[in-house]
């Protein structure tokens, strides 16, 4: 548990600091991160936390670590953990025995009610270090480690605020989708032109009329369900794909009644696949039709925490 009081020290370090990460341009001109696009149009502009159906995760050889910290929340997910001559930490994190998080990081750190994210934290220069936050589910840097400090914060739809303060400040919201100047809009609707639809922010066009329809998703005011042809996604108002254009069709309920920031996607064989409005599970584990009776009869912020 060494490991572990090292990391919790270094958390309340994080949580004092300021901070957070940064993005790219994608190809449809909204800021994302990372190089995420792909030759297929469903993949095209998708966040880096969305897991692309087929991925194939490296298998752990936990002989090659000095120590393994398991989690204490869930034991499933385990912490990699070298340590160079020099005191030196190189830490990495495992699901099963499938490598999410290489050993390239100087710590990692748990979100708390956030646990398909990690913070992540490198050394830079003597005396420097560098901050950024990782996707458990896909293993990529959602928001770059190239920060000066993380500071996070819950926003209404549940996600995170991070703040850059190492120069100028900038905000992102947990999926890492840049949040600079549409932090609080007033008005955020659909419109039609043409026979297609896109997405008006306070009047003004944020999203041209490109797709075949777009539904709102309940409790979730800054995200709509997509058609494109005969496939469904999900988008974010600024534009970037939370859920690729892969599923066949979409609930935003079950036998009538809404779960909370919930959108159940139907898979080619007609498996549901729940997933919240960043694109992670929901919840976070194989999900049987005994969970989907269960989120429909229960309250859902009990069981999950949203």
């Amino acid at each position: 548990m060494k490991i572990r009081f090292f990391s919790l020290v270094f958390v309340a370090i994080a949580m004092m600091l300021v901070a957070c990460g940064g993005g790219n341009k994608n190809t449809a001109g909204n800021e994302n991160n990372g190089d995420n696009t792909s030759s297929n149009d469903a993949y095209a502009n998708v966040t880096n936390n969305v897991l692309i159906p087929g991925t194939q995760f490296e298998k752990v050889d936990f002989s090659k670590y000095d120590e393994i910290v398991v989690d204490e929340d869930d034991k499933n997910q385990k912490y990699l953990v070298n340590k160079d001559p020099d005191g030196t930490l190189w830490v990495g994190l495992s699901i099963g025995d499938e490598l999410r998080i290489p050993a390239i990081y100087n710590n990692v750190f748990g979100l708390g009610k956030a646990p398909n994210y990690v913070l992540v934290r490198k050394k830079a220069g003597k005396s420097g270090e560098k901050w950024g936050v990782c996707s458990v589910t896909t293993g990529k840097e959602v928001i770059p480690c190239e920060y000066d400090g993380i500071k996070s914060d819950f926003d209404v739809d549940g996600g995170l605020f991070y703040t850059n303060f190492g120069g100028k400040q900038k905000n992102f919201y947990l999926n890492g989708i840049c949040a600079d100047g549409i932090e609080d809009p007033k008005e955020i609707e659909p419109f039609e032109k043409g026979g297609k639809w896109g997405v008006l922010v306070d009047g003004k066009v944020r999203v041209e009329a490109k797709y075949d329809g777009l539904y709102p998703v309940p409790y979730r005011p800054r995200h709509f369900v997509f058609k494109l042809g005969s496939n469904y996604g999900l988008i974010h108002h600024t534009g970037a794909v939370i859920v690729p254009g892969i599923y066949k069709n979409f609930e935003t309920s079950i036998s009538g009644v809404y779960v909370k920031g919930v959108v159940f996607f139907y898979d080619q064989a007609g498996k549901a696949v729940p997933l919240d409005t960043n694109g992670d599970p929901a919840p976070a584990k194989q999900v049987t039709q005994e969970d989907i009776e269960k989120m429909v009869k229960e309250d859902y912020d009990k069981l999950y925490g949203n």
